[in-house]
């Protein structure tokens, strides 16, 4: 599992998000997972692009409630892919 995944600014756009994200699937086949799940922020449009290329679809948009040191925290979508 990981909690959140980020790249810094100059490490973007080398596949390695990808290759992280197609490692954690594999190991969730071979674990027999039926399904991978993730949350992406509304805002983060190059993540969210990402996930749809490896398979994910929407599962549902969530409205965040929660609140942060730096205020609400930002709405998000639930995306899945069947393993």
């Amino acid at each position: 599992m990981i909690a959140h995944l980020a790249m810094s600014p100059e490490e973007r756009g080398h596949g390695i998000g990808a290759r992280m994200v197609h490692h954690l699937m594999e190991r969730g086949r071979h674990a027999s997972a039926p399904r991978a799940v993730l949350d992406v922020s509304v805002e983060n449009a190059r993540a969210e692009a990402l996930y749809r290329r490896l398979g994910f679809s929407l599962v549902v948009e969530r409205e965040s409630t929660a609140r942060g040191r730096f205020g609400r925290l930002m709405n998000h979508r639930r995306m899945a892919l069947a393993l």
